[in-house]
């Protein structure tokens, strides 16, 4: 609910110092209460270093080629490509997908 309106929110940096102050909270406590800092700029930035961080992409390799013809077919009305897409979401591994 917080920062939906904010255009390019993942383009805009977060405070370092809030970023890595919430990184650190999170290594050692397991958790971070975004809401403390009321930084939706940071709090991007914090998922933006996790995912970064990870030591493998959210959608494996295999599966780009799938996605990216889902979307770039221009053949495909929108519902269809939607449909698409969700098909390939589907072959994502669970552990994935429940990152």
């Amino acid at each position: 609910k917080y920062g939906l309106d904010n255009v390019g929110l993942f383009r805009v940096s977060g405070n370092v110092r809030v970023v890595e102050k919430m990184r650190m909270q999170f290594e050692l406590m397991g958790d971070v209460n975004l809401e403390e800092e009321n930084d939706v700029a940071a709090a991007a930035g914090l998922l933006r270093v996790f995912l970064r961080d990870l030591p493998d992409t959210l959608i494996p390799a295999r599966l780009t080629r799938i996605f990216f013809s889902a979307v770039q077919d221009s053949q495909l009305d929108k519902e269809s490509v939607v449909t698409e897409v969700k098909k390939a979401l589907n072959l994502v591994p669970e552990e994935n997908v429940n990152l």
